[in-house]
């Protein structure tokens, strides 16, 4: 008899039903929930030391992870200025806050805290004292060892061999370059359209151009060059406030604008013919302690360094200059009145700028609400304490905000509005620290004389060709970035102005 055995199969599995699988999720829900509690014991607790450790001074409601970078991505890049505008007002003159990757930033605008920043602790206060770190490579990329981020002996030698160029004898070198360079663009503009005309941009040529021949003997820039400064310092500031753009496309713009200058200025360097009276045909000639000429590429980051802060500084502030005073007819009938009296259809001549006292303060002025560089970052060294009671640790990163310590209610009458007549009185200056259009203490700003030398110039040669209109229907948005141009630039509409003061 044939008994048939079945064949052996695996025993089945059961499995649960709805109510195991609900049970399955939600006992997932609940550890993650367990862990959430536990980071956020943790985040807290770091940062109630945090306040502690300085003395629970205010600033925005810290956000887990994202911190600052939360509400810098709110305001949008176009209301950067206005976020730290809202701080200041509301947590007082100085405040702290956290960058995503960690980082402490106490901002102020405090004067007594910028004096001692500048000045009675200066040697507490460097630009870059970590140079492994990501963002002193990226900014180390573009200005290399130039003064922009030089500290120490390096600095120091720097100061040191450039302040003699700078000295009077050199500045009267440079007059005769602003009146021609300034003479020829306003000749280009005159026989074009002068509707719509984006006057940031021709001031942007006009230092370019000057600065090309006071510093590197050039009679013209190649034309490339002025958008890759442009642009290489716009992708900076990116790289730093999303540091998820150092993934993108974002970081490869800014190394291919910075290789481009590099390699531009560098030719220019090995090309310079011998002698000469430009910056660079003195640098040339210099030699070090040992005897040997400096090193091709420290003249070239020295002089690229030279060319950012004059190039930018100066044109920014004749377009800010030029649309605050078009912007109030009161002000432009008075600087059109000083023009026509001084300098009528006459050369202008250094006596006759130097009577044009009321644009002088209108420069002044601007500067105030407008100034050229509206921050200045610094990390501490060592542990400190500011004038009003701030507690700084060792590696926070310091900055003292120019644009709103010049709008700070307490040092300022009416200080949103544009009032030139308030540098004839200077009833408004309580405090040597509350104007610092060109920093302050041994950093200050070795080109502040070219500087209003070169805006004056070029100032009286336009006031004195032109009459200007602002153009309707634009968006004048001011970037609170390294420098601070108008975002979309600011155009006007001009008129020729005949021999008797009036225009056609």
């Amino acid at each position: 008899v044939t008994v048939q055995v079945p064949p052996l199969t695996e025993p089945k599995t059961v499995t649960g039903g709805r109510g195991e699988k609900i049970f399955a999720c939600l006992t997932m829900l609940l550890e993650l929930a367990g862990l959430l509690v536990i980071f956020l014991v943790i985040w807290t607790y770091r940062e109630v030391r945090f306040k502690q450790e300085r003395n629970w001074l205010p600033g925005p409601l810290p956000i887990p992870l994202l911190q600052l970078t939360v509400y810098s991505l709110l305001w949008g890049i176009e209301g950067r200025r206005e976020m730290f505008e809202h701080f200041f007002k509301k947590f007082g003159d100085t405040f702290v806050a956290r960058t995503m990757n960690g980082v402490n930033i106490i901002s102020t605008r405090h004067p007594d805290n910028i004096r001692h920043i500048t000045m009675t602790n200066f040697n507490n206060y460097a630009r870059n004292p970590d140079s492994s770190s990501i963002g002193s490579r990226l900014g180390k990329k573009l200005f290399g060892d130039g003064i922009f981020l030089a500290d120490g002996e390096v600095w120091s030698l720097q100061r040191v061999v450039a302040t003699p160029l700078f000295k009077k004898m050199s500045l009267d070198d440079m007059k005769p370059v602003f009146k021609a360079k300034g003479k020829d663009i306003l000749q280009e503009i005159a026989s074009e359209n002068l509707q719509a005309v984006d006057m940031q941009q021709v001031y942007f040529k006009y230092t370019m151009d000057s600065f090309g021949a006071i510093g590197f003997g050039l009679s013209s820039i190649d034309p490339k060059a002025p958008f890759h400064f442009d642009r290489a310092q716009r992708l900076l500031l990116d790289l730093f406030v999303k540091p998820w753009s150092r993934f993108t496309n974002t970081m490869k713009d800014y190394l291919e604008s910075v290789a481009f200058l590099h390699n531009y200025f560098g030719q220019v360097i090995r090309d310079h013919p011998k002698g000469g009276s430009d910056l660079l045909a003195k640098f040339l000639v210099l030699k070090d302690n040992d005897g040997n000429p400096y090193p091709e590429k420290w003249i070239r980051d020295i002089l690229i360094n030279f060319l950012i802060a004059g190039r930018d500084t100066t044109a920014l502030l004749l377009t800010w200059t030029t649309y605050t005073i078009v912007s109030h007819p009161d002000v432009y009938a008075r600087v059109r009145e000083e023009i026509s009296r001084v300098l009528g259809d006459e050369e202008i001549t250094d006596e006759k700028i130097a009577q044009l006292s009321f644009l002088k303060c209108c420069l002044k002025e601007t500067l105030r609400l407008y100034p050229s560089v509206p921050f200045t970052a610094r990390t501490a060294l060592k542990d400190d304490v500011l004038p009003d009671g701030a507690i700084v640790k060792a590696g926070d990163r310091v900055i003292y905000h120019q644009f709103q310590v010049h709008r700070n209610p307490k040092y300022w009458s009416n200080p949103e509005s544009f009032i030139p007549s308030r540098w004839e009185s200077k009833e408004d200056l309580k405090h040597p620290f509350q104007f610092l259009p060109f920093h302050a203490g041994p950093m200050s700003c070795l080109g502040q004389h070219m500087a209003v030398m070169e805006a004056m110039t070029m100032a009286a040669l336009v006031f004195q060709k032109f009459d200007l209109e602002v153009t309707p229907g634009q968006k004048i948005i001011p970037f609170y970035g390294l420098v601070m141009p108008a975002m979309n630039g600011i155009k006007f509409d001009l008129k020729l102005r005949k021999q008797n003061g009036t225009s056609h």
